[in-house]
């Protein structure tokens, strides 16, 4: 049975990784269902962005946010709690403007912010 807050973790970057799972140590998995997302051509995501680099241009952060949205849908879940880092911040943040009705909390780490374009 799955701990009744499930929470996204966004990694930094651009570029980065959950690498070896160590964001998962974070948070009590007996109160949260821990959801790392490998953003598009990062970490463990195929292809990686250096093997696909006619693309890199479509590697945007609405691109990012349908990445995210698409992941929700699968899994099933209502709604989450976004926590990132860096990078991550900034596409927290963007997530929960775009999906605001997805998203029950937000909590930042480095928060870098970029201009809206």
């Amino acid at each position: 049975m799955r701990p009744r807050v499930i929470l996204l973790y966004l990694h930094g970057g651009p570029g980065g990784s959950l690498g070896k799972g160590g964001y998962r140590k974070r948070h009590d998995p007996a109160r949260f269902w821990t959801v790392g997302f490998d953003q598009r051509g990062c970490g463990k995501s195929t292809p990686a962005v250096q093997d696909d680099l006619d693309h890199l241009g479509e590697n945007t952060t609405q691109t990012l946010i349908c990445d995210i949205e698409a992941v929700r849908r699968h899994l099933g879940i209502e709604k989450w709690i976004v926590t990132g880092v860096s990078w991550g911040s900034t596409l927290a943040l963007a997530y929960a403007l775009e999906y605001p009705e997805r998203v029950i909390g937000i909590a930042l780490v480095a928060v870098t912010t970029t201009s809206r374009d």
